[in-house]
């Protein structure tokens, strides 16, 4: 069985499962690909749903709809017609991979594949069987592997399949219309037959057809698909059982270099090219159809007599028949006898000739050659109005609009090329994403190569950061790839010249360049031709790239790589235009490749030596060159290049300015390279320093980039340079532990080799005696090479005291994983030293490049400084909770917190006995009403009575907000059981309703997010606040106690809110104790004057206006001073689950002891901003605020 990812229109498997019974399994499998089971609204419309078999059900396939399992095109008999229960599934490959395949294809230089043994069968099977009429019409027959006879049973599909089409064809009568003039025209033109006999052969086999419906398109809106690939009951179909026969037409690339050759060009396309060639009749049995010409007319039989579109040999039977043309008249037609054979590409041509006569002539023979087997021409294209045959109505030359030839659009009228960029930009982009958009971006001949480049590169990037195919990219990538996205509508407005070559031209070159960057290496051709009066044309050709590989490769190897892609991309270009080329030119700026290429393959080392031997077979040393790194259009290939930049490259599209010369001028290659050490390194036998040749540059990088300790790394290569010694002297072997003078030598083999790659041309002037360039960064530490080849500081310090290897340390890269191994082993060395202290450690021995900020960075990253130095960051502050900014009564939804210990006694005097008591505080949401209780101790028991007394006193609240303390949980638990006591005398059923009705909720923050209850925090900040100046340390008893906290609490309910009116005169502010008693608790009774009379106005209808007045106040001016955010103003990156963290401990004396832990799960708020999240540690799992989780400084995956 085959699941698909994605159902779409492009449907390859029919899927057919006997005796399903069981539908709720079906829904239950599971799958690795997270997307599977969803489908789009376009493919939806396509597939169609029996809703009266009721023996079928629903699985939901995607949130856009729902679908019952009867796919597209099999309609199911009910289930009293069959023995047993049919299940059809449609798998169809997606887009993504088809586009994907496409694009590696084209990226790839193809080399002609060997003839295989089914293509020496194909080839042989179609001579013996083809055959001539009189009409000069061909007749072939289908390749088989195995006979037809092992079919079994196809006319039920097909009559199924036939059913669904009717279904979407009555949906629409243009479409409709359409279809019924295809094939009443099929018929007409005696493409096919109906059967009219009633007894079936042996043997048949019916094709399910439908079609492909674009009303966008100008020219062909409906295309009919015949599919031969529909399974008979035996498990095989007409396509399992063929032969395909093989590609044997030229591929894009060469098809498009050659277009490019010629002055004057033409395109044509040959009209109905498979109904033009006959099948053998004994075959057409299995090219059946079932049709209708209506809905209510009966079914009838055709057979098709012509080669089919839908089988898997028809491509080759129809190319093999073009071929067979050729041989067979190309003496009466031999111009036209060729380009059949090379210039076309199926059913399209596309050639030309360098003079307008012989254009003409090769298309009056194409036409001819074709006539000839009953086939013609027709949607000409040229770039003189005068290559358009007078019979063409259907091309206007006057027209702007381009032609599509082969995929890429042409301007016939300016003879130019065009790209058209149709990218939507997504908001979220992922992996999956980008690449489908670099998928999507055809350019066969490399036109476009940096910008392909620049795609490639980052694709890498994307790999490199191990996420998965629907994550989201990371802000930075993301940022960066919408704006590459962006610019890429600035390749719409390029235009490039088709033609490669000058009129009368004398003087036909081409010239290679090659180069490597970090990132990728890449190769560009260029074509340069020159009249006799000296006028020369450089024009692009083609060009291809490759990015580098992710394994570190040094570019001196890169540079022979891209040397090595030229050589194949040239070959290939020589062979596509097949025209007289006066010379072939190959430039490289890279001295040490060209060096490389002067030596026999036997002297150096696999890698070069099988990259050599390629280019040696394909190119002579004479022809290749060097060319300064600025002049080198490879160079940009290399690196990339921006949408928006690439228009304005002229040494892209044109070269080098010193091709634009009559004569171009070869400088002579220089021989000092041979002395380099990246040359000397790839050469057998070296006998320099046998502890620098000990590890190439190639082998130790990975050795450094494995190491996580600076010690470990150089101990390895002790070892190693212990092992090749002892190899080497086998008769004076060293054992025992490492000395001190292996570890040294070691140090100096790591130093050496990373220098050599960071610091090549600064040693290459040093050991010349020239002076650095202006732009290096060693130009003012004066470096010099000590007697053991090592890059030092020269410095100011020479007549110091200080020791040698102080005055003049060592040089490190700072963008080389041993300067970060350096860095840590100092650090961890003196104890976690900060900046200044380990810099100055350092530099007794090395000297780093721009240290101070690489030590920095490094420090940073140090787990242990973080755990003493981290804090946790807040998110922003979120909205107020809606319980809070709407109106509702007094004490209905309330937030609760305990504070103390107190100290009371029980009485009076001086007695020794002292208690504890708490205090439990209710904070009203709404206008900050605070209620204060008395509990002898934090229990269940005890705060279940504050919270009787405050409901008897208060009312009862709906919602209780707390939190997520023991005594708070058990409350909880307990506070069920205590409301059915309450009520145990009523019946159950008004006990349920008193539930759902008035039954308080209890709300918890999660665990250690105190700052999550700010409006009782607050609260209890000011409770204390009062009884430390009032009470102090004097201990009261219990009624005095009491007495305090009651008066505390008038006077915590009369702080103003804000003011009640904005006269200045009136110093009344609105407090809490407006909503409970309707005046402040702490001011004296004052008489209300209003504007309407007292007479008119019962004494509860002025308290009701007074209530009114304060909460029109309260939604007018208290709410509005709500607004800002006091303080979290700004938020955190999203935190991402699977992320490894540190969390914070509650006490500050275990910083060192803070947990690492994993989010397993996070919990956005209404605002989509993550403030909790789930961590497992090796405790356990817990919820934890963001503000108690610290982020690594360095990759967590």
């Amino acid at each position: 069985m085959q699941f698909a990812s994605r159902l779409t229109t492009s449907f390859e498997y029919y899927l057919k499962l006997r005796g399903v019974t069981d539908f709720e399994t079906l829904k239950q499998l599971m799958v690795s690909d997270k997307l599977f089971q969803t489908l789009d609204k376009e493919t939806a419309a396509h597939i169609n749903v029996r809703q009266n078999e009721k023996w079928f059900k629903p699985v939901e396939l995607g949130k856009e709809c729902d679908l019952y399992f009867t796919s597209r095109g099999g309609s199911i008999s009910s289930p009293d017609k069959l023995n047993s229960n049919y299940c059809g599934l449609i798998c169809g490959a997606e887009e993504l991979n088809s586009n994907l395949r496409k694009f590696w294809e084209i990226e790839e230089i193809g080399n002609e594949l060997p003839k295989s043994k089914e293509n020496a069968i194909c080839e042989e099977h179609y001579a013996r069987t083809h055959r001539r009429d009189k009409t000069g019409k061909y007749t072939v027959t289908m390749p088989f592997k195995e006979h037809w006879s092992c079919l079994g049973n196809s006319r039920d599909i097909a009559l199924n399949r036939l059913a669904s089409l009717w279904t979407r064809l009555s949906r629409d009568q243009e479409y409709l219309k359409l279809y019924r003039d295809f094939l009443k025209e099929y018929e007409d033109l005696g493409h096919m037959t109906e059967i009219r006999e009633s007894v079936e052969p042996d043997v048949t086999y019916y094709m399910p057809h439908h079609g492909i419906y674009r009303p966008q398109k100008s020219t062909t809106k409906l295309r009919t698909v015949f599919n031969a690939s529909t399974l008979t009951t035996s498990g095989k179909s007409l396509n399992s059982i063929q032969y395909n026969g093989g590609v044997i037409q030229n591929e894009l690339f060469t098809l498009l270099v050659r277009f490019r050759k010629h002055i004057f060009a033409f395109t044509a396309d040959i009209r109905q090219m498979y109904r033009r060639i006959n099948i053998d009749e004994s075959q057409r049995k299995l090219q059946r159809i079932l049709w209708k010409e209506d809905v209510n007319k009966p079914i009838k039989t055709y057979q098709l007599n012509t080669v089919t579109y839908g089988t898997v040999s028809a491509p080759y039977l129809a190319m093999r028949t073009l071929k067979q043309i050729s041989i067979d008249e190309g003496k009466n037609f031999p111009i036209a006898a060729s380009v059949l054979c090379n210039d076309f590409y199926m059913d399209d041509v596309l050639s030309g000739a360098n003079t307008l006569e012989a254009a003409k002539t090769l298309q009056h023979q194409l036409i001819d050659i074709l006539k000839t087997a009953q086939m013609s021409l027709h949607k000409w294209c040229g770039n003189t109005s005068e290559l358009i045959p007078t019979t063409e109505n259907e091309y206007d030359f006057s027209s702007t609009d381009e032609i599509k030839t082969l995929g890429i659009a042409w301007k016939a009228r300016t003879d130019c090329f065009t790209f058209k960029v149709k990218v939507e930009q997504n908001a979220h982009p992922t992996k999956r994403s980008v690449l489908s958009i670099i998928a999507r971006l055809f350019d066969p001949l490399g036109l476009l190569g940096p910008v392909i480049t620049k795609a490639k590169i980052f694709m890498q990037q994307l790999w490199l950061l191990k996420i998965d195919w629907s994550e989201r990219l990371p802000e930075e990538e993301a940022c960066e790839w919408q704006e590459f996205v962006k610019s890429l509508m600035n390749l719409n407005d390029i235009n490039i010249e088709r033609c490669i070559v000058i009129q009368s031209a004398v003087v036909t070159e081409l010239h290679g360049f090659c180069d490597a960057s970090e990132k990728a290496y890449g190769a560009a051709i260029y074509a340069r031709t020159v009249t006799a009066a000296g006028e020369v044309k450089v024009k692009l050709v083609a060009s291809k790239s490759r990015v580098s590989p992710i394994k570190q490769v040094i570019i001196p190897r890169l540079e022979l790589c891209s040397a090595v892609l030229l050589t194949k991309l040239m070959d290939k270009v020589q062979r596509a235009l097949k025209m007289d080329i006066t010379s072939v030119f190959y430039w490289s700026d890279s001295t040490i490749v060209i060096s490389w290429m002067k030596k026999e393959s036997r002297d150096l080392k696999t890698f070069v030596a099988n990259r050599v031997v390629v280019i040696q077979e394909c190119t002579e040393i004479n022809q290749w060159h060097h060319v300064p790194s600025e002049q080198n259009p490879a160079d940009i290939i290399s690196r990339g290049l921006d949408p928006e930049r690439i228009q304005q490259s002229d040494l892209w599209w044109f070269g080098p300015s010193f091709l634009q010369e009559r004569l171009v001028n070869l400088a002579s290659d220089s021989n000092d390279i041979h002395n380099s050490e990246l040359y000397q390194r790839e050469l057998k036998n070296n006998q320099g320093d046998p502890v620098s040749l000990l590890m190439q540059d190639i082998d130790i990088l990975p050795i450094i980039n494995g190491c996580s300790s600076f010690v470990k790394l150089q101990r390895i290569i002790a070892w190693c340079v212990r092992f090749k010694e002892n190899a080497r002297n086998p008769l004076q072997t060293t054992t025992g532990s490492l000395t001190a003078p292996e570890l040294s030598a070691s140090l100096f083999c790591l130093v050496r080799n990373v220098q050599s790659v960071y610091f090549a041309k600064e040693i290459q002037c040093i050991k010349k005696g020239q002076q650095l360039h202006n732009s290096s960064n060693l130009l003012n530490l004066s470096p010099f090479l000590d007697e053991k080849n090592i890059l030092r500081v020269g410095g100011r310090l020479r007549h110091s005291n200080l020791p040698a290897e102080q005055k003049h340390p060592m040089l490190i890269p700072n963008n080389n994983p041993i300067c970060d191994l350096i860095i840590n082993h100092f650090h961890v060395f003196y104890f976690h030293t900060g900046i200044e202290a380990t810099l100055a450690n350092i530099r007794t021995q090395f000297w780093i490049i721009n240290g101070r900020s690489t030590v920095k960075r490094v420090i940073a990253k140090s787990l242990k400084c973080l755990k003493v130095s981290a804090k946790g960051k807040n998110q922003m502050m979120a909205d107020l909770p809606s319980a809070r900014v709407n109106i509702s009564r007094v004490f209905t939804k309330v937030g609760l917190d305990f504070c103390g210990p107190f100290s009371i006694k029980l009485i009076p005097g001086r007695v020794k006995r002292v208690y504890k008591c708490y205090i439990c505080i209710f904070v009203c949401f709404v206008v900050k009403a605070i209620h204060l209780e008395i509990v002898n101790s934090l229990s269940t028991e005890a705060f279940i009575g504050a919270l009787k007394r405050f409901i008897s006193r208060r009312g009862r609240p709906s919602d209780i907000f707390s939190d997520n303390g023991t005594n708070f949980v058990g409350a909880n638990n307990e506070l069920l059981k205590i409301l059915k006591g309450l009520f145990k005398r009523e019946s159950a059923e008004k006990f349920e309703d008193f539930l759902a009705s008035e039954g308080i909720k209890w709300h918890f923050n999660p665990p250690a997010t105190p700052h999550f209850g700010g409006l009782w925090e607050a609260g209890v900040k000011s409770l204390k606040g009062h009884l430390k100046r009032v009470v102090g340390n004097t201990i009261l008893t219990h009624e005095e106690f009491f007495t305090i906290i009651t008066q505390v609490e008038a006077v915590l309910n009369s702080r103003p809110l804000c003011p009640l009116s904005e006269d200045p005169n009136d110093d009344l502010a609105l407090t809490p104790a407006h909503f409970l008693v309707g005046t402040s608790l702490t001011s004296l009774p004052e008489p209300h004057f209003k504007e309407t009379p007292m007479n008119r106005l019962s004494r509860w209808e002025l308290v009701q206006k007074l209530a009114q007045t304060f909460w029109s106040k309260w939604s007018s001016d208290y709410l509005n001073r709500l607004q800002a955010r006091p303080k979290w103003y700004k938020g955190e990156k999203e935190f991402k689950k699977n992320k490894v963290v540190l969390v914070k401990g509650d006490d500050n004396s275990k910083l060192l002891s803070w947990n690492l832990a994993k989010i397993i799960e996070v919990h956005p708020g209404k605002d989509n901003i993550t403030r909790i999240v789930t961590l497992k540690t090796s405790k356990g799992i817990y919820k934890r605020p963001v503000n108690k989780v610290v982020k690594l400084p360095f990759d967590s995956n």
